[in-house]
């Protein structure tokens, strides 16, 4: 396990070096990682057993030599095999489960990423913020908009259900994608309810119909074209279509793991709660690669997911390929994975910025000038140097990540006396702080959750601001009191959370920052007519590249009115083993981009070459 202990000075200079102590070893032992810190041991298994389905040996891979392709590099796919990941196993297998963010890998999705874009010189992929023309149709084949609040979809007329009971084999038509969102919604196929798990994503539809077998149209609730196309678009369980003659036969949500039936690309074959999963191709699978269409998808033959709770087991894993891949890795383990492994490959991966939201409805932030003290107290450099290790660079951002290219108003494009009032400079911040009637600072406090780094960023950030006089009392509250707190509105000075530089739909973080509804909880207390007809020109918009200049104007004016106090965005990593094959880096998730691991092969020969 990697331990870091701070050392907080409460002086000019805060921030002193960050300590990283290896505590974990590894053994490999035929297939079982025995951790001697924690005591917890996962077996994996020393060599899988070696088995070649009728199906492996039918299929060939086509791949033109010289296609002059940018994924040329990545190696001529193969089939067979077994991926290895890592995640939480799922206790539902349903859409509609409470713990449905697991069930992706056995259906389909209306729109994917275009899989043919290359992810270093058009767009990396590391935000769920896809520019439409980045996006294409999975079970969706083409679209149209009559007008900004009816869109047609015509779904594609060859995909079947994998042929399981009781679906068997049938074909997926228009009526099985209405009844989804009928459930989702609460709008018809006896539903009268939402499901709250996944409504919340979708409530920007208003109905879903179809047309005839194979062609949809929805309505939205407001003309709003790309806040309503990213509600279809956004990947998640959300727009996976499940089969209606399962839900209708186990009598609600599927949580028996041999229901478990879609159009995926994969199928459950065996399944142990809280261990692991192993599932198996589709055999009657429709997809085929987009840069290679002529493969039948997908090309491994077993994908397991291994719930391992462990961090520093997980690392053994990964070092002994015992795991392909990793997700979501900070970047101290990084590091000693590269120390230990220097042929693993990595990618790095956006991660919310910490940030002190503000009341700003009430004193003494009322007043600009306090706000921009604050920003002006933080050593943002010297802070990503020390603690985080200099593998960020401590430049600020807006409501956006820097990752979500087109819409995120860039720290590049900040003008300098924007970047001047985030920019360290403590004696300034006295004088503003004097001129905003506060000769001698003030006394504040701010709520937050407990435990993690968070913690230790308040302690820091406390430091700082006693330099400038002002008195910062930590409340800290257990993570789901703390939750029902901000929520609720009962805040009255600071939160400080990270969720800053978001990468998730547009419209929400800019909603944020908007004047709040009547009777709704005011947890910001922002109140200005230049940002909310900001925001509703975003929300009305229909041309993209207007939308993204909308947004970075509604981040600029966020930022000028220094309506929070935002550090900067973090990073983790995504690594993975040199042999596994199809992956450039993007974002995924385990459970939410099934139909990536579905493109994704292993290396055999060079597998085995690295003694695997």
């Amino acid at each position: 396990m990697l331990k870091r202990t701070i050392w907080v000075l409460i002086s000019l200079i805060l921030v002193s070096s960050l300590v990283m102590v290896s505590c974990g070893k590894d053994t490999d032992t035929g297939g079982t990682i025995i951790e001697e810190d924690t005591g917890q041991t996962v077996t994996v298994g020393a060599e899988d057993e070696k088995t070649t389905s009728i199906l492996e040996e039918e299929k060939e891979v086509t791949a033109p030599a010289g296609t002059g392709n940018w994924w040329d590099k990545l190696g001529i796919p193969e089939y067979g095999g077994t991926l290895t990941i890592t995640g939480m196993i799922p206790s539902s297998f349903d859409p509609a489960g409470t713990s449905a963010s697991g069930v992706s890998g056995f259906f389909d999705m209306l729109f994917i990423w275009d899989w043919t874009i290359n992810p270093e010189t058009q767009y990396a992929f590391k935000t769920f913020v896809v520019p439409v023309k980045y996006v294409r149709g999975m079970l969706v084949e083409t679209w149209e908009w009559l007008d900004a609040q009816t869109l047609i979809l015509n779904i594609r007329q060859d995909v079947y259900y994998q042929n399981k009971p009781p679906a068997n084999g049938r074909k997926l038509t228009a009526h099985d994608i209405v009844y989804h969102y009928d459930r989702a919604l609460g709008t018809g196929s006896g539903f009268t309810q939402p499901n709250f798990s996944i409504s919340f994503f979708l409530s920007a539809i208003k109905k879903v119909s179809a047309l005839d077998d194979y062609t949809l149209e929805v309505k939205y609730v407001f003309p709003s074209l790309l806040n309503n196309w990213l509600a279809l678009a956004t990947p998640g369980v959300h727009n996976e279509i499940e089969n209606r003659e399962t839900v209708e036969q186990v009598g609600g949500v599927i949580s028996d793991w041999r229901y478990a039936v879609g159009s995926g690309p994969f199928i459950l074959a065996d399944y142990i709660p809280g261990s692991v999963m192993t599932l198996e191709p589709n055999p009657n699978y429709w997809g085929y690669d987009e840069r290679y269409p002529e493969n039948q998808l997908p090309y491994i033959s077993k994908l397991k997911v291994m719930e391992i709770v462990d961090a520093s087991t997980r690392m053994a894993a990964m070092r002994t390929g015992k795991v392909d891949i990793l997700t979501g890795v900070s970047w101290e383990q990084t590091n000693e994975l590269e120390r230990t492994k220097p042929d693993l490959l990595k990618s790095e991966m956006p991660v919310n910025a910490y940030s002190f939201e503000l009341r700003v409805d009430n004193p003494p932030f009322d007043n600009i000038l306090v706000r921009k003290a604050l920003n002006l107290a933080i050593d943002r450099k010297t802070l990503a140097e020390t603690y985080y290790g200099g593998v960020v660079d401590g430049n600020p951002c807006s409501l956006l990540s820097p990752y979500t290219k087109g819409y995120a108003y860039d720290y590049a494009d900040w003008p300098q006396e924007l970047k001047d009032e985030y920019t360290y400079n403590p004696e300034k911040a006295k004088e503003l702080l004097a001129e905003a009637g506060y000769p001698s600072g003030f006394s504040t406090h701010v709520v937050a959750a407990t435990g993690g780094e968070g913690e230790d960023l308040l302690q820091i950030i406390k430091a700082y601001y006693e330099d400038i006089n002002v008195d910062l009392e930590l409340r800290l509250m257990e993570v789901g009191t703390f939750s029902n707190f901000v929520t609720s509105g009962q805040q009255d000075q600071m939160v400080f959370r990270n969720w800053w530089g978001v990468f998730a739909p547009v419209d929400f973080p800019l909603g944020t920052f908007r004047t709040p509804d009547p009777g709704r909880p005011i947890t910001r207390g922002v109140s200005d007519p230049i940002y909310d007809a900001l925001y509703q020109e975003f929300r009305a918009v229909a041309d993209e590249d207007e939308a993204m200049r909308i947004a970075k104007d509604a981040q600029k004016r966020v930022m000028e009115q220094h309506w929070a106090t935002a550090l900067f965005p973090l990073i983790n990593y995504n690594v993975w083993q040199p042999y596994l094959k199809g992956y450039s880096g993007q974002l995924i998730f385990i459970f939410q981009q099934y139909w990536m691991w579905a493109r994704f092969w292993t290396d055999e020969g060079l597998k085995r070459s690295m003694g695997y």
